[in-house]
């Protein structure tokens, strides 16, 4: 997972909402330290012949969290949960979701 900013890798295609076939890649680098993965987003939007017709470069940093270790930071900071999800339509928050939604509030 450590890359240059420029060593880019397909991650997926999608419909855009004009209507235009995109394909997005990220080149990504991971501390383990610190937690922190940084790098850049690229986004190619195709026209109806598969040929690129704009490019969009966007930087990404985003630490991420152990699910124990938000736990107790929302402790230590006075929240309590209200709710764990494992995405935005509020599947299962169980310990095998990648991607968690945390609901809290302060006690």
């Amino acid at each position: 997972m450590n890359t240059k900013d420029t060593d880019y890798s397909f991650r997926l295609e999608y419909v855009n909402k004009d209507g235009k076939c995109e394909k997005l890649y990220n080149a990504i680098s991971y501390d383990p330290y610190t937690q922190i993965m940084s790098g850049n987003w690229k986004f190619e939007t195709l026209d109806d012949y598969g040929n690129v017709i704009d490019e969009r470069v966007r930087p990404l940093k985003m630490r991420q969290t152990y699910r124990q270790e938000m736990k107790y930071l929302l402790e230590l900071t006075g929240y309590e949960i209200v709710n764990v999800y494992g995405g935005y339509r509020k599947e299962s928050g169980d310990g095998s979701a990648k991607n968690v939604i945390w609901c809290v509030r302060k006690k």
